[in-house]
């Protein structure tokens, strides 16, 4: 591997904490802890992320869970960027998605936060809009708050599809870091409504 070849970063987004660990709006920290443990790596814990890295298609990958909560999450992955030379190309962010039905996922090269405000954070800490992001579909709510929707664990019926939702999502990711984004969007956004 060539010393000066950055990294990849895959960023998953979710709050830390016991209480919120299998809500909806982990699921970036849920894809990441499995990725983690299929490499049979943990993580290690700092003041603002916890980060492990793994080594996959013979390229270095840093897996980060900003520390920060989801609206300032941009703080935590600009404390872990402060460590590293980085490539935006290499970059993706794994998160929750209220537009796309459950269990959907979308990957795009760059675009909008679309309403999520821990995406939003780390477009304002990285100054741009222009990275790769995995949005897994947690649904829109009925009768209840958006905000109240995404702090909710999974229901039975959703438990049950997590497992494989999961995996797909680990598998879309990658596929990123192996063969780019163009490939990661030509198999796992074709199965979208």
């Amino acid at each position: 591997m060539n010393e000066k070849e950055s990294p990849f970063i895959i960023c998953g987004l979710g709050n830390p904490g016991k209480e919120y660990q299998f809500t909806r709006h982990n699921l970036g920290f849920l894809v990441l802890d499995s990725l983690a443990k299929d490499f049979q790596k943990g993580f290690d814990n700092y003041q603002f992320y916890a980060c492990a890295k793994i080594f996959f298609s013979e390229k270095e990958v840093y897996l980060v869970k900003p520390l920060t909560y989801m609206n300032y999450a941009g703080v935590g992955l600009k404390e872990f960027l402060k460590n590293i030379n980085y490539d935006l190309k290499k970059f993706l962010c794994i998160l929750d998605d209220l537009n796309l039905p459950f269990g959907k996922i979308r990957i795009r090269e760059k675009g909008s936060d679309g309403g999520h405000r821990g995406l939003a954070s780390i477009i304002y800490y990285l100054a741009t809009n222009e990275f790769a992001r995995l949005r897994i579909g947690i649904g829109r709510p009925i009768n209840m708050t958006a905000t109240d929707y995404v702090l909710s664990c999974f229901s039975e019926e959703e438990k049950k599809k997590l497992p494989e939702i999961i995996e797909k999502a680990k598998k879309a990711t990658l596929t990123f870091i192996s063969e780019g984004i163009k490939s990661a969007m030509n198999k796992f956004n074709k199965n979208l409504p």
